[in-house]
């Protein structure tokens, strides 16, 4: 049988393989493989024979590499050749498929609508990069409809906490807007900002009458200006956010009064501030303030159009007025939607219509009992109610029983000097409590809506959210939908998520929420608690 033998090829230095018989004896010369590598391992210098033979093949693979060398030079001319005929037949292409685009037939109306989708929130300065500034780089046509579109110009946002905004940006928007949404955040950290921020503001103040919203930050600086600039001057006001960079900062005024004269001003926030700010509270539809409870009351009682309240309360060291004194009876007739820092403050309210109510819980207080109270005075069903804080597990229960109306539920679980394992037990009971059993009764099993989150990381036992879940399906239940807002870091592993994922392909709405926009949703779902409020 024949064997294979491997050697150089004599012509060009190649390998081949040869046939031989196994009694053949190979020598040990450059001919053969093996002599060929034991000279290219070793420093060995070869002898006559075989540096005449290595020649030979050396100047015959230099031909060779040279033919090769030639055509890979032709061919990457051909190469080059192709790729800029590609290039410019790409180009070509590329302008007859963007004449083409439907993008160019769409109409004004649509495109404007697609602009006001591309605005950044109102929370920074204006950026040449960003929305609606970067439209008008696009097209002429672009440019066209973004400078004949004022809703895109409304929003004037002045940060003067970091780097001041460009003074002619601004003065670009407010020539572009027909109405104007003033986000003024005021700034007294740098010595050279506040003379810039006060002349910036008088400027702003000059177009006063096309203001609809103004969300402002107030320093000691500006504070005096805005009765100056502004008292009769806000007839299209409808909206006011008010902070201050400092609320333990002693001001030299008694009150702010330019709000109080606005006549269209209807939704109004007032964020911890050391003095009082008047507002027209016979007109108000929405309320949001943290403040005295003196402060509170003389405007509740004048605000008959009330719709939405969210009460804090904040620089108060007066006492509570005690249950046995006067009854303070403030009638909301219109109030749908309520907040409450204190449960307390639902002693001193009555209203028929409301049907969302949101408290804030300090661990074992008693809860039941002013809201019993404030329900039968009030002669109102609640379809909703959140908790926020460090409720109990046993007063959770008894409020939902005592209240079958209620649909919808949250609660929201925060530090309030409780540890973060007190916080994960309560989190651990309130699981427990409203999973279903076969040996107690359910906890209000017509429940639509669940909602739980944290605004602080604890451990979370996700296995008792799906047994929780998982109890509540059935024809006994009305369960249909879930939400858990936790921290990013918080979410559960892939086993519990292919888990939840089943429980949505079977009928139940289970979303989960974590990141930078947890807290935001907390605060929506808590009817954006007024000190969430950051700008």
């Amino acid at each position: 049988m024949d064997s294979q033998m491997t050697s150089i090829c004599s012509e060009c230095g190649a390998t081949k393989i040869a046939n031989a018989e196994p009694s053949d004896t190979i020598p040990a010369t450059p001919e053969t493989l093996a002599g060929y590598q034991l000279l290219a391992a070793s420093n060995e210098p070869p002898n006559s024979a075989e540096r005449a033979f290595l020649q030979a093949v050396a100047s015959k693979s230099a031909v060779r590499l040279t033919c090769l060398d030639e055509e890979i030079s032709r061919l990457k001319d051909r190469l080059g050749q192709l790729e800029a005929e590609r290039s410019q037949l790409a180009g070509y292409h590329s302008q007859n498929v963007a004449i083409l685009s439907p993008l160019r037939r769409m109409p004004h109306e649509i495109l404007t609508e697609i602009f006001l989708w591309t605005l950044p929130p109102a929370a920074s300065n204006p950026d040449v990069n960003e929305s609606p500034w970067v439209l008008g780089q696009i097209s002429s046509r672009w440019r066209a409809i973004s400078l004949s579109t004022p809703s895109l110009w409304s929003a004037a946002c002045l940060d003067y906490g970091g780097e001041p905004p460009i003074p002619q940006m601004i003065e670009a928007q407010v020539e572009r807007a027909m109405v104007l949404k003033i986000h003024f955040l005021g700034s007294d950290a740098v010595e050279s900002v506040p003379n810039t921020q006060r002349e910036m503001f008088k400027t702003l103040s000059e177009h006063s009458g096309r203001w609809e919203e103004l969300w402002i930050q107030l320093t000691p600086t500006l504070t005096p200006q805005l009765d100056e600039l502004l008292r009769g001057r806000l007839p299209s006001l409808r909206k006011i956010y008010v902070g201050f960079e400092d609320p333990d900062i002693e001001l030299a005024l008694d009150s702010v009064k330019c709000f109080h004269t606005a006549p269209a001003l209807v939704n109004a926030t007032v964020l911890m501030s050391p003095k009082p700010i008047l507002l027209p509270a016979h007109r108000l539809t929405s309320y949001r303030a943290a403040c005295p409870w003196g402060d509170h009351e003389r405007v509740l009682k004048m605000a008959t159009n009330l719709v939405e309240a969210h009460i804090a309360i904040a620089f108060d060291n007066e006492p509570w007025p005690g249950l046995n004194d006067p009854p303070i009876d403030i009638n909301l007739h219109r109030l749908q939607r309520l907040y409450v820092e204190h449960v307390e403050i639902l002693n001193y309210l009555r209203a028929p219509l409301l049907d969302e109510l949101a408290v804030d819980i300090a661990s074992r207080e008693d809860v039941l009992t002013p809201l019993k109270a404030f329900v039968v005075r009030s002669s109102c069903a609640l379809r909703r109610f959140c908790m926020q804080g460090a409720p109990d597990a046993d007063t959770t229960p008894e409020i939902l029983n005592e209240y079958p109306s209620i649909c919808s539920f949250t609660v929201v679980f925060t530090r309030q000097r409780r540890s973060k394992t007190e916080l994960a037990n309560a989190l651990d009971a309130h699981l427990t409590m409203l999973t279903a059993t076969c040996d107690r009764v359910a906890v209000s099993p017509h429940l639509t809506e669940l909602c739980l989150g944290m605004t602080c990381t604890f451990p979370i036992d996700y296995s008792l959210f799906l047994e929780m879940l998982e109890s509540r399906r059935g024809p006994n239940f009305s369960l249909q939908t879930t939400t858990f807002l936790a921290h990013a870091n918080q979410m559960p592993e892939p086993v519990t998520r292919s888990r939840l994922d089943a429980l949505g392909r079977g009928g139940l709405d289970v979303r989960l929420r974590g990141g930078s926009d947890s807290k935001r949703e907390i605060a929506l779902w808590l009817f954006e608690m007024p000190w969430l409020w950051k700008r």
